[in-house]
């Protein structure tokens, strides 16, 4: 088995390095041939470990095209066969589309009551798994005649010309079994506060039980958070170019453009209060005001995830990773694997390769399991420079084990 491991690409960003261009008019970026060129040839699985696509920034239009420019490159020069791809919270909404094209639209055109979401859907890649095909996903229905693509036929597939790529879905995880380990592959951003913020305030709340809380109840209570943040901002229409700034300015904490940007806010949300009395008018200006301060101090103290390279070591997110887990045994339950050896997320665009084995490691379950970054594909553009942080391919082959290259 022959597998190339890759997340990040954020096809559609105007800053990616892989895809540049607009809808219709896509050419090459400038590290489009090292990707390839590090990908290999004739890889039985290219995995996307999420944020292929940005869906966050960029309209579904651009991303779409993007993406199958890049594809119908992975297939014309021989990269892989199928494609297993978990989304990130740039590109959450392919999941969702997977879920209501499966359950819900698929269901009514053939006349059937809708089935509710999966919410949450473990894929497996077992190299000892007999066959050509060697990914499981459970409760799944296998394509009749199997073999070379099991679980193709989605929407996704659609993303290369003739069709001729399938796409195999699963999310937030994925586990690879290789040489007698397991490697757990997700996009990380669980680990980051907001992404997972709902399913979190529902536990200490005491609105799901200690019992209940489990990783499709914690991925289903925030889906209404992640859904907004994935695609509300891409597809604004016309308020989009502003919410981009405002979330550029709040990446690099431009605190004189967001403070003037909360300030138009709260004229229009003044403007918008129809107070009953001089007391509540009062009021609503001094809560509005407080507020304001609130954001801005909230922001300027934050630590932002992505580009940091100490982020992942801090001991807060050392804890979610561990809490993460605590969250995954289930599934590895019931897969009948054991629990993570390893584990190779995405999301902080800060690469870390597979051969680093040092303080990037959490305890758990009695054992150290190492955590690796497959770093990120758009640029860091800072006043007039643009500059790649690094990205990192994970490859396998049976035989030869695991190993990375740097991009940048």
């Amino acid at each position: 088995m022959k597998i190339a491991i890759i997340s990040d690409t954020h096809l559609g960003d105007p800053c990616n390095v892989l895809v540049k261009g607009s809808r219709g008019n896509w050419s090459k970026g400038r590290y489009f041939d090292a990707c390839l060129n590090a990908l290999g040839e004739n890889n039985d699985y290219l995995i996307l470990v999420g944020d292929a696509f940005e869906f966050s920034t960029a309209s579904y239009i651009d991303s779409y095209s993007a993406g199958k420019y890049f594809f119908n490159a992975i297939v014309s020069n021989n990269i892989a066969k199928r494609i297993i791809y978990t989304a990130g919270n740039h590109d959450y909404d392919f999941w969702d589309e997977v879920e209501y094209e499966v359950n819900i639209i698929n269901r009514v055109k053939e006349g059937k009551e809708p089935k509710p979401f999966k919410w949450v859907l473990p894929g497996l890649l077992d190299e000892n798994i007999k066959g050509e095909d060697k990914f499981f996903l459970p409760d799944v229905s296998i394509n009749e005649g199997g073999g070379h693509n099991r679980y193709g036929g989605l929407f996704l597939d659609g993303l290369t010309d003739n069709k001729s790529l399938p796409f195999y879905v699963a999310y937030p995880n994925i586990y690879l079994r290789i040489d007698n380990k397991t490697i757990l592959l997700t996009h990380g951003h669980f680990v980051h506060t907001f992404w997972a913020y709902l399913g979190e305030l529902a536990f200490h709340s005491g609105y799901i039980s200690k019992k209940d809380y489990n990783l499709k109840n914690a991925v289903a209570a925030n889906h209404s958070l992640n859904q907004l943040s994935a695609s509300g901002v891409g597809q604004s229409g016309i308020l989009t170019p502003l919410v981009q700034k405002v979330q550029k300015d709040t990446r690099e904490k431009n605190m004189k453009d967001l403070e003037e940007f909360l300030n138009n806010i709260q004229k229009g949300m003044d403007k918008m209060i129809e107070p009953e009395s001089f007391f509540k008018e009062k009021g609503s200006d001094l809560l509005l005001e407080l507020a304001k301060r609130y954001i801005l101090h909230t922001i300027g103290k934050s630590e932002n995830s992505r580009f940091n390279p100490d982020y992942i070591y801090k001991e807060d997110i050392k804890e979610k990773i561990v809490k993460y887990l605590d969250l995954c045994a289930s599934e590895c339950e019931n897969l009948n694997i054991p629990k993570p050896d390893r584990v190779i997320i995405g999301h902080t665009h800060v690469p870390l390769a597979w051969d680093v084995c040092d303080k990037n490691f959490v305890e758990h379950d009695g054992k150290k399991v190492f955590f690796h970054n497959t770093g990120g594909w758009i640029e860091r553009v800072k006043g007039d420079d643009a500059l790649l942080y690094g990205a990192e391919i994970f490859t396998y082959e049976t035989g030869k084990g695991i190993k990375s290259v740097r991009i940048k």
